[in-house]
């Protein structure tokens, strides 16, 4: 059985020598100036955008008292701003109200009990807002 065992391993070693040189004697070895030519493609990644709101997504501040409530409010790019006439004075029922932008972006005009102005803020920034009948009440809209 050891003979046979002696025989099998030469066998092997004999298939794996003539393998070994086969390859390696048979056959020049090229040069590194006759390998093919590789190109390489870069890969390409897309473009990064900017992804709009797919959803329309709005905000409300209400107008009510002496305040916009909430006074500060944060809004993602292409949100819109809803403000809403709340403040019934007792004593009168024609009491208006406005929305002003600061750098004159948007100006709802005069606005009363129930009435409602919308804008759509495009672009980032922080936006100051009054209302020109009560100058002392303010706003702001901050866009990210």
């Amino acid at each position: 059985m050891e003979e046979a065992v002696k025989i099998h391993i030469f066998l092997l070693l004999a298939i794996n020598c003539i393998l070994f040189l086969g390859f390696s004697c048979g056959e020049s070895k090229p040069s590194p100036t006759t390998l093919p030519a590789m190109t390489i493609s870069p890969t390409t990644t897309p473009p990064q955008t900017t992804t709009p709101l797919t959803t329309p997504v709005s905000f409300e501040v209400e107008i009510n008292g002496d305040t916009f409530i909430p006074a500060n409010i944060t809004v993602p790019v292409g949100a819109t701003v809803t403000w809403i006439h709340r403040d019934r004075e007792a004593d009168s029922a024609f009491w208006f109200h406005n929305v002003t932008s600061e750098t004159g972006l948007f100006d709802s005009g005069l606005l009363a009990f129930g009435d409602t102005f919308s804008y759509t803020f495009t672009e980032r920034g922080t936006f100051n807002y009054y209302n020109k009948e009560f100058p002392y009440r303010r706003g702001t809209v901050i866009v990210g």
